[in-house]
Protein backbone atom coordinates (compact mmCIF):
# COMPACT_ATOMS: atom_id res chain seq x y z
CA UNK A 1 0.00 0.00 0.00
CA UNK A 2 1.21 3.71 -0.57
CA UNK A 3 0.44 7.05 -0.65
CA UNK A 4 1.28 10.75 -2.23
CA UNK A 5 1.98 13.99 0.58
CA UNK A 6 2.62 17.16 -1.78
CA UNK A 7 3.82 20.23 -0.18
CA UNK A 8 5.47 23.79 -1.63
CA UNK A 9 8.13 25.53 0.31
CA UNK A 10 8.69 29.16 -0.40
CA UNK A 11 8.87 28.87 -4.44
CA UNK A 12 9.77 25.39 -4.54
CA UNK A 13 6.75 22.22 -4.47
CA UNK A 14 7.49 18.88 -2.93
CA UNK A 15 6.10 15.47 -3.69
CA UNK A 16 6.54 12.88 -1.06
CA UNK A 17 5.94 8.90 -2.06
CA UNK A 18 5.17 6.77 1.03
CA UNK A 19 4.39 3.15 0.98
CA UNK A 20 2.96 0.76 3.31
CA UNK A 21 3.91 -2.87 4.20
CA UNK A 22 0.97 -5.38 4.86
CA UNK A 23 1.00 -8.63 6.85
CA UNK A 24 -1.31 -11.62 7.15
CA UNK A 25 -2.87 -13.11 10.32
CA UNK A 26 -3.24 -16.94 9.96
CA UNK A 27 -5.76 -18.29 13.12
CA UNK A 28 -6.63 -22.12 13.76
CA UNK A 29 -7.80 -24.63 16.39
CA UNK A 30 -6.50 -27.61 18.30
CA UNK A 31 -7.84 -29.67 18.46
CA UNK A 32 -10.09 -28.85 15.67
CA UNK A 33 -13.45 -29.50 17.16
CA UNK A 34 -12.25 -27.81 20.56
CA UNK A 35 -13.36 -24.29 19.29
CA UNK A 36 -13.30 -21.90 16.72
CA UNK A 37 -11.03 -18.60 16.12
CA UNK A 38 -11.64 -15.09 14.51
CA UNK A 39 -9.08 -12.18 13.60
CA UNK A 40 -7.60 -13.35 11.05
CA UNK A 41 -6.86 -11.74 7.71
CA UNK A 42 -4.85 -9.38 5.73
CA UNK A 43 -3.78 -5.98 7.46
CA UNK A 44 -1.35 -2.79 7.32
CA UNK A 45 1.56 -3.45 9.28
CA UNK A 46 1.66 -1.26 12.68
CA UNK A 47 -2.01 -1.83 12.82
CA UNK A 48 -3.36 -3.11 16.65
CA UNK A 49 -5.13 -6.37 16.12
CA UNK A 50 -6.86 -8.27 18.61
CA UNK A 51 -7.73 -12.70 17.95
CA UNK A 52 -10.25 -14.38 19.29
CA UNK A 53 -10.32 -17.78 20.53
CA UNK A 54 -14.18 -19.40 21.25
CA UNK A 55 -14.56 -22.92 23.05
CA UNK A 56 -16.84 -25.60 21.92
CA UNK A 57 -18.99 -27.05 24.30
CA UNK A 58 -17.12 -29.44 26.21
CA UNK A 59 -13.76 -27.85 26.39
CA UNK A 60 -11.89 -25.39 27.49
CA UNK A 61 -9.51 -22.33 25.75
CA UNK A 62 -5.82 -23.30 26.98
CA UNK A 63 -3.63 -20.68 25.01
CA UNK A 64 -2.68 -19.46 22.09
CA UNK A 65 0.83 -20.55 20.52
CA UNK A 66 2.70 -19.43 17.93
CA UNK A 67 5.62 -21.96 16.18
CA UNK A 68 4.94 -23.96 19.45
CA UNK A 69 5.78 -21.29 21.87
CA UNK A 70 2.88 -19.92 24.00
CA UNK A 71 2.13 -16.05 23.27
CA UNK A 72 -0.91 -15.87 25.09
CA UNK A 73 -2.92 -17.28 27.87
CA UNK A 74 -6.17 -14.86 27.29
CA UNK A 75 -8.81 -16.20 24.83
CA UNK A 76 -8.99 -12.41 23.66
CA UNK A 77 -5.00 -11.68 22.60
CA UNK A 78 -4.06 -8.27 21.18
CA UNK A 79 -0.84 -7.30 19.50
CA UNK A 80 0.66 -4.95 17.08
CA UNK A 81 0.99 -6.35 13.22
CA UNK A 82 4.66 -6.14 12.12
CA UNK A 83 5.05 -9.41 10.66
CA UNK A 84 3.24 -12.13 9.45
CA UNK A 85 1.66 -14.33 12.17
CA UNK A 86 0.35 -18.12 12.30
CA UNK A 87 -1.53 -18.28 15.49
CA UNK A 88 -2.70 -21.42 17.05
CA UNK A 89 -5.85 -21.62 19.49
CA UNK A 90 -5.27 -24.72 22.22
CA UNK A 91 -8.03 -26.39 23.62
CA UNK A 92 -8.40 -29.12 25.94
CA UNK A 93 -11.72 -31.24 26.73
CA UNK A 94 -13.23 -30.69 30.08
CA UNK A 95 -14.21 -33.90 32.05
CA UNK A 96 -17.76 -34.44 31.19
CA UNK A 97 -20.80 -34.56 33.71
CA UNK A 98 -22.17 -37.09 30.88
CA UNK A 99 -26.14 -36.82 30.38
CA UNK A 100 -26.66 -40.19 29.26
CA UNK A 101 -29.84 -41.04 26.48
CA UNK A 102 -31.61 -44.28 26.94
CA UNK A 103 -30.32 -47.82 27.39
CA UNK A 104 -30.54 -49.80 24.14
CA UNK A 105 -29.88 -53.49 24.27
CA UNK A 106 -27.64 -54.85 21.67
CA UNK A 107 -28.06 -58.39 22.98
CA UNK A 108 -31.14 -59.29 24.88
CA UNK A 109 -29.82 -62.17 27.76
CA UNK A 110 -31.39 -65.51 27.95
CA UNK A 111 -32.17 -68.64 30.59
CA UNK A 112 -28.64 -69.33 30.40
CA UNK A 113 -26.44 -66.77 28.25
CA UNK A 114 -26.04 -62.79 29.37
CA UNK A 115 -26.35 -60.30 27.20
CA UNK A 116 -25.15 -56.68 26.64
CA UNK A 117 -26.92 -53.03 26.84
CA UNK A 118 -25.18 -49.44 25.69
CA UNK A 119 -25.99 -46.19 25.68
CA UNK A 120 -24.80 -42.68 24.38
CA UNK A 121 -23.71 -39.04 26.54
CA UNK A 122 -25.72 -36.40 24.80
CA UNK A 123 -22.98 -34.07 25.35
CA UNK A 124 -19.67 -35.84 24.47
CA UNK A 125 -20.95 -38.49 22.74
CA UNK A 126 -19.29 -41.18 25.29
CA UNK A 127 -20.85 -44.77 25.18
CA UNK A 128 -21.06 -47.09 28.04
CA UNK A 129 -21.87 -51.07 27.93
CA UNK A 130 -23.22 -52.67 30.26
CA UNK A 131 -23.66 -56.72 30.79
CA UNK A 132 -27.09 -57.95 31.32
CA UNK A 133 -27.13 -60.76 33.27
CA UNK A 134 -28.29 -64.57 32.19
CA UNK A 135 -32.24 -64.89 33.61
CA UNK A 136 -32.09 -68.41 34.94
CA UNK A 137 -34.59 -70.71 34.21
CA UNK A 138 -38.00 -70.00 35.49
CA UNK A 139 -39.02 -73.45 36.57
CA UNK A 140 -43.09 -74.10 37.16
CA UNK A 141 -43.76 -75.04 41.11
CA UNK A 142 -46.28 -78.09 39.50
CA UNK A 143 -45.10 -81.41 37.88
CA UNK A 144 -46.46 -83.50 35.70
CA UNK A 145 -46.47 -87.00 35.27
CA UNK A 146 -44.53 -88.70 32.31
CA UNK A 147 -44.22 -92.64 33.24
CA UNK A 148 -46.97 -93.65 36.24
CA UNK A 149 -45.00 -95.74 39.11
CA UNK A 150 -45.58 -99.29 39.55
CA UNK A 151 -44.63 -101.58 42.17
CA UNK A 152 -40.77 -102.16 42.11
CA UNK A 153 -40.98 -100.19 39.18
CA UNK A 154 -39.78 -96.05 39.54
CA UNK A 155 -42.22 -93.41 37.08
CA UNK A 156 -41.13 -90.26 35.93
CA UNK A 157 -42.54 -86.65 35.97
CA UNK A 158 -41.03 -83.01 34.76
CA UNK A 159 -41.76 -79.88 34.08
CA UNK A 160 -40.30 -77.47 31.49
CA UNK A 161 -39.11 -73.51 31.67
CA UNK A 162 -42.01 -70.93 30.95
CA UNK A 163 -38.93 -69.24 28.71
CA UNK A 164 -37.16 -71.76 27.15
CA UNK A 165 -37.30 -75.15 25.86
CA UNK A 166 -34.81 -76.64 29.31
CA UNK A 167 -36.06 -79.57 30.55
CA UNK A 168 -35.93 -81.29 34.23
CA UNK A 169 -36.79 -84.81 35.51
CA UNK A 170 -37.02 -86.42 38.22
CA UNK A 171 -38.13 -90.05 39.35
CA UNK A 172 -41.41 -90.75 41.40
CA UNK A 173 -40.75 -93.75 43.85
CA UNK A 174 -41.78 -97.14 43.06
CA UNK A 175 -44.75 -98.61 44.86
CA UNK A 176 -44.73 -100.99 47.53
CA UNK A 177 -46.94 -104.00 46.69
CA UNK A 178 -50.57 -104.36 48.35
CA UNK A 179 -50.30 -107.82 49.67
CA UNK A 180 -53.47 -109.87 50.57
CA UNK A 181 -53.82 -112.13 53.23
CA UNK A 182 -51.77 -115.57 53.42
CA UNK A 183 -53.90 -118.70 51.61
CA UNK A 184 -53.32 -122.14 51.83
CA UNK A 185 -52.82 -123.39 48.33
CA UNK A 186 -51.10 -126.80 49.55
CA UNK A 187 -51.60 -128.92 52.91
CA UNK A 188 -48.46 -129.69 54.72
CA UNK A 189 -48.27 -133.33 55.83
CA UNK A 190 -45.97 -135.45 57.88
CA UNK A 191 -43.57 -136.12 54.71
CA UNK A 192 -43.61 -132.89 52.48
CA UNK A 193 -44.16 -129.54 53.12
CA UNK A 194 -47.23 -127.51 52.32
CA UNK A 195 -47.67 -123.79 50.45
CA UNK A 196 -49.37 -120.62 50.72
CA UNK A 197 -49.99 -118.08 48.54
CA UNK A 198 -50.62 -113.53 48.73
CA UNK A 199 -51.51 -111.55 45.51
CA UNK A 200 -50.81 -107.48 45.50
CA UNK A 201 -54.59 -106.04 44.54
CA UNK A 202 -51.78 -103.38 42.51
CA UNK A 203 -50.14 -105.04 40.18
CA UNK A 204 -51.41 -108.93 40.79
CA UNK A 205 -48.16 -110.31 41.59
CA UNK A 206 -47.88 -113.19 43.71
CA UNK A 207 -45.38 -114.44 46.36
CA UNK A 208 -45.46 -117.93 47.57
CA UNK A 209 -44.00 -119.41 51.30
CA UNK A 210 -43.57 -122.76 52.40
CA UNK A 211 -45.71 -124.59 55.36
CA UNK A 212 -43.13 -127.00 57.48
CA UNK A 213 -44.54 -130.53 56.95
CA UNK A 214 -46.20 -131.78 59.99
CA UNK A 215 -44.03 -133.07 62.67
CA UNK A 216 -43.60 -137.02 64.13
CA UNK A 217 -45.75 -136.57 67.22
CA UNK A 218 -45.59 -140.23 69.22
CA UNK A 219 -47.84 -140.77 72.33
CA UNK A 220 -51.31 -139.31 72.18
CA UNK A 221 -51.67 -137.61 75.27
CA UNK A 222 -55.03 -139.38 76.43
CA UNK A 223 -57.71 -136.66 77.35
CA UNK A 224 -60.85 -136.29 78.67
CA UNK A 225 -63.17 -133.30 78.23
CA UNK A 226 -61.86 -131.57 81.01
CA UNK A 227 -57.74 -132.28 80.70
CA UNK A 228 -55.05 -130.52 79.76
CA UNK A 229 -52.48 -131.94 76.94
CA UNK A 230 -48.71 -130.73 77.22
CA UNK A 231 -46.09 -129.83 74.52
CA UNK A 232 -44.02 -132.53 73.40
CA UNK A 233 -41.58 -129.61 73.97
CA UNK A 234 -40.28 -127.76 76.90
CA UNK A 235 -42.69 -125.21 75.83
CA UNK A 236 -45.20 -123.15 77.31
CA UNK A 237 -47.55 -124.07 74.91
CA UNK A 238 -50.68 -125.76 76.21
CA UNK A 239 -53.87 -127.00 75.11
CA UNK A 240 -57.61 -127.41 76.72
CA UNK A 241 -60.41 -129.22 75.22
CA UNK A 242 -63.98 -128.41 77.03
CA UNK A 243 -67.59 -128.67 75.66
CA UNK A 244 -66.63 -128.58 72.00
CA UNK A 245 -63.37 -125.59 72.56
CA UNK A 246 -59.97 -125.86 72.29
CA UNK A 247 -58.12 -123.48 74.30
CA UNK A 248 -54.82 -122.55 73.64
CA UNK A 249 -52.43 -121.33 75.45
CA UNK A 250 -48.90 -120.02 75.61
CA UNK A 251 -48.96 -118.46 72.48
CA UNK A 252 -46.27 -115.49 70.78
CA UNK A 253 -48.70 -112.87 68.84
CA UNK A 254 -47.84 -112.84 65.13
CA UNK A 255 -47.03 -116.79 64.89
CA UNK A 256 -49.19 -118.87 62.89
CA UNK A 257 -51.58 -121.30 64.88
CA UNK A 258 -52.34 -124.42 62.87
CA UNK A 259 -54.71 -127.19 63.63
CA UNK A 260 -54.83 -130.53 61.82
CA UNK A 261 -56.82 -133.69 62.11
CA UNK A 262 -55.41 -136.98 62.87
CA UNK A 263 -55.16 -137.45 58.99
CA UNK A 264 -53.78 -134.36 58.55
CA UNK A 265 -56.15 -131.95 57.21
CA UNK A 266 -55.92 -128.34 58.13
CA UNK A 267 -58.67 -127.71 60.27
CA UNK A 268 -57.89 -124.16 61.35
CA UNK A 269 -55.33 -121.23 60.33
CA UNK A 270 -54.49 -118.14 61.92
CA UNK A 271 -52.02 -115.60 63.29
CA UNK A 272 -52.19 -115.04 67.31
CA UNK A 273 -53.03 -111.49 68.71
CA UNK A 274 -52.77 -112.60 71.84
CA UNK A 275 -51.14 -115.30 74.04
CA UNK A 276 -54.15 -117.71 73.76
CA UNK A 277 -57.04 -118.41 71.44
CA UNK A 278 -60.32 -120.49 71.47
CA UNK A 279 -61.17 -122.78 68.65
CA UNK A 280 -64.48 -124.72 68.51
CA UNK A 281 -64.33 -128.34 67.32
CA UNK A 282 -66.27 -129.82 64.76
CA UNK A 283 -65.45 -133.88 66.13
CA UNK A 284 -64.15 -135.77 67.96
CA UNK A 285 -60.56 -137.40 67.48
CA UNK A 286 -57.50 -136.71 67.21
CA UNK A 287 -55.82 -133.18 67.26
CA UNK A 288 -52.70 -131.53 66.01
CA UNK A 289 -52.25 -128.14 67.66
CA UNK A 290 -48.54 -126.36 66.24
CA UNK A 291 -47.25 -122.91 66.72
CA UNK A 292 -43.78 -121.92 66.15
CA UNK A 293 -41.76 -124.72 66.83
CA UNK A 294 -44.24 -126.46 69.62
CA UNK A 295 -46.58 -128.87 69.19
CA UNK A 296 -49.33 -130.41 71.44
CA UNK A 297 -51.49 -133.84 70.44
CA UNK A 298 -55.07 -133.38 71.78
CA UNK A 299 -57.72 -136.34 71.74
CA UNK A 300 -61.15 -134.56 71.94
Amino acid sequence: MSFLVQFRMYSNTFRLNFAVTQYTITTSSQPVAGGTTAGGGTFDGGSLRTVVATAAQGYRFVNWKENGTVVSTDASYPFTLNSHRTLVATFEALPCTHAWGAWSVATPATCATAGERSRLCNICGASEKETLAALGHDMPAAWTERAAAACEVAGEEFRKCTRCTFEETRAIAALAHAWGEWTVTKEPTVSADGEETRTCSLCGKEETRAIEKLPQVTGIVETRRTSLAQSTSATSLQAWTCHGLLRVTGLTVGETLRIYSASGALVHHSIATSGEADVPLRAQGVYIVHSGDNTVKVVF
